[in-house]
């Protein structure tokens, strides 16, 4: 095509603008009031975001934001989106909310990907203007990264990948150590705002130099003689800038995240495998995309989850473009490299029956004990497999006669194109509503409320805690709610039944909580002083736990969501806050309860021990042949208190995740279904 450069910038621009704005057209056509992502996970991201403009502003320390109050390190426990602050900080200078901001944040990082990736094909691959701008728009408007945008904002990160490209090879070709530093910083706070891109592109990047490297065999293991001809001057500076521009976000790196990971200990194998998919679900685009939907939905599994994590599959066309791409460039070694670089990222996150190629990197790859899903790969392998789709349409353009040579690939293209777009419903965010609940709080809270617990009835569960963590924010004041990736240590307060008021208490206290406590009411916006009395009164009857139950005022930290007939101990240590009667206090009594636990082929039994008031009264281990247990423990007249505490010691709890039975990732010690304390 021949056009001048006006005309080329023009219409660059026009297209980076529409691929836009059809990716995010919800929030366009809804005129700016739905905003990208989900009730939780995205409005979640949004806190962090205020969390950086807190840290800007000297009202928070950098690693510890106001949720899961007194909690530290929390940052850690999730995606600290860094490169999405600069932007959001600024919109929001010119006057946007916090709804507005993220989402504007979002497309400029889109925008930047899709502006970078052109370039990266107009100028070291040389690909024409139409496949330039196709593969563009291919790795904007793509399929997976759609579905990951309606609950996981922060793998928008990944656009940022063409931009650290960009910048690399501008490095190179003008010999500039200012693009170096600016790559290499990009790079490096990539790791801190969305550390599975950053993880995943680094793996796909040893991936590909492992390629090149076979490649050229044997010319490659001639290498060393040639590395002291390298270590020129100029060469030195730049590795010397290199290292520097990585310094700085690496060192934020490992303080965000080491205290984190040493706290939470990561994942297990067995929660990554239950996310990783089957090999034809590669190319499963979920029940939602627009063209394939339907088919899809015969061709696949009803019984396995196609939404969310499970959804991130290439549409057909564009796997057979990539496919075609790989075999006609397998005589241009760096290209070859890349397409099978992005071939073995996919298959390394692919499981084969029982067994899967990650668990080698899961085992031996620094960092791999972070990532959950690793089908999030896709979204890294899009930035290859747009850019070789793209050459495949230039290769086919070549080896048509001329009347055909703009018309068929321009139908290709425009065909991979619509595949990709899905209806699934990817803006869940109202902005009017988001205003009504949380800015209708005043700014002012009273002096005796220094940290609170939010009760919202027109949101449950995990969207209730993002409103108290975005409360908490707008008023600087901390709260003991939170949602997160990791959550702390025996803390689950995030189902918001009945009980929820009276265990937020018995937590407040067993955090070292003795007054200042408020009730954040969101039916009537006011901030409401709680006083601090741990448990209830008990006199001897008996506690039955679950759904039907009346042990929920008890309850404090390690204790699951109530289930029918019983309620699950969570984490190493369970806590019952007793308020004995002066019958009981002070007298021997008996401890009888009734429970089961969580034991499986994989985790056959359970050590546990019950203690009262930190002093053990025994350890006990039930196994799977036991489905039902009872214990009647005596219990010294010393150890009984006007307050007494009962702990559940579970050290080896487990979930079902880590043991690849489903994706419940709480761990699971025992179920109690009835407990007394008797004479």
């Amino acid at each position: 095509m021949t056009l001048t450069r006006t005309a080329r910038v023009s219409l660059t621009a026009l297209a980076c603008a529409l691929t836009t704005a059809i990716f995010y057209r919800q929030f366009f056509l809804s005129r700016f009031q739905l905003v990208s992502g989900d009730l939780a996970d995205a409005r979640s991201f949004i806190v962090i975001l205020e969390h950086w403009r807190a840290v800007v502003l000297g009202l928070a320390p950098l690693t510890s934001p106001n949720f899961f109050a007194p909690f530290r390190g929390t940052l850690g426990y999730g995606e600290a989106m860094s490169l999405f602050a600069a932007p959001y900080l600024l919109v929001s200078a010119l006057g946007a909310d916090r709804y507005l901001a993220y989402q504007l944040s979002l497309i400029l990082a889109k925008a930047a990907g899709f502006l970078a990736l052109y370039a990266l094909c107009r100028r070291p691959l040389r690909l024409s203007y139409p496949a330039s701008l196709t593969a563009a728009a291919l790795f904007t408007l793509s399929n997976p990264a759609y579905l990951a945008s309606r609950e996981h904002c922060q793998l928008t990160a990944a656009a940022f990948l063409p931009v650290c490209a960009w910048l690399f090879y501008r490095s190179y070709d003008r010999r500039s150590l200012v693009s170096l530093s600016a790559a290499c910083l990009l790079s490096g706070l990539l790791f801190t705002t969305c550390f599975y891109i950053a993880w995943l592109a680094g793996l796909a990047l040893l991936l590909a130099a492992a390629w090149l490297y076979l490649l050229h065999l044997p010319a490659s293991l001639t290498w060393p003689k040639k590395l002291p001809h390298l270590l020129t001057r100029p060469n030195l500076l730049a590795i010397a800038v290199a290292a520097v521009s990585l310094a700085l976000p690496f060192a934020l790196c490992l303080a965000i995240y080491l205290p984190a990971l040493a706290r939470t200990g990561g994942r297990t194998f067995g929660e990554a495998f239950v996310y990783l998919r089957t090999f034809p679900e590669l190319l499963d685009p979920g029940p939602n995309n627009l063209l394939w939907g339907a088919l899809a939905a015969r061709l696949f599994d009803p019984l396995r989850p196609r939404t969310g994590e499970f959804g991130y599959g290439l549409t057909p066309l564009l796997a057979l473009a990539f496919l075609y791409a790989a075999f006609t460039c397998r005589k241009n070694k760096p290209l070859a490299a890349l397409s099978l670089a992005a071939a073995s990222l996919s298959l390394l996150t692919v499981r084969y029956g029982q067994h899967a190629p990650w668990w080698f990197a899961f085992h031996f790859l620094p960092g791999a004990v972070a990532l959950r899903v690793p089908g999030r790969a896709i979204l890294v392998s899009l930035l290859p497999i747009s850019l070789l789709a793209a050459a495949a349409l230039d290769s086919l353009a070549q080896r048509l006669p001329r009347r055909l040579a703009l018309l068929v690939p321009a139908l290709l293209a425009a065909a991979i194109l619509a595949e990709q777009l899905n209806t699934i419903n990817q803006a869940g965010i109202s902005r009017a509503t988001e205003h009504s609940l949380i800015d209708a709080f005043p700014a002012q809270v009273p002096a005796a409320c220094q940290v609170f617990f939010a009760l919202d009835p027109t949101r449950t569960d995990k969207p209730a805690q993002v409103d108290a963590a975005l409360l908490a924010r707008r008023v600087n004041v901390p709260t003991l709610n939170g949602y997160f990736s990791f959550l702390p240590p025996n803390w689950y307060l995030i189902t918001t039944d009945p009980s929820y008021p009276n265990q937020a208490v018995n937590y407040a206290f067993q955090l070292g909580f003795r007054q200042n406590l408020c009730e954040a009411s969101f039916p009537t916006h006011r901030f409401l002083p709680i006083p601090i009395a741990p448990g209830a009164p008990y006199s001897g009857q008996t506690l039955t736990f679950g759904l039907e139950g009346n042990s929920q005022p008890y309850q404090s930290l390690g204790w699951s969501y109530s289930e029918h007939g019983a309620t699950w101990t969570m984490g190493t240590d369970a806590t019952l806050y007793l308020q004995l009667t002066p019958a009981l206090a002070g007298h021997p009594t008996h401890l009888r309860l009734s429970f089961f636990a969580y034991t499986t082929a994989a985790h056959p039994s359970l050590p546990f021990s019950i203690a009262i008031n930190g002093t053990k009264l025994g350890a006990f281990t039930t196994t799977a042949a036991a489905p039902l247990s009872t214990l009647d423990i005596p219990v010294p007249a010393a150890l009984l208190r006007p307050l007494t505490r009962i702990d559940f010691l579970t050290p080896n709890a487990v979930s079902p995740t880590s043991l690849g039975l489903s994706d419940d990732l709480r761990r699971l010690g025992l179920a109690l279904r009835t407990l007394s304390l008797t004479p």
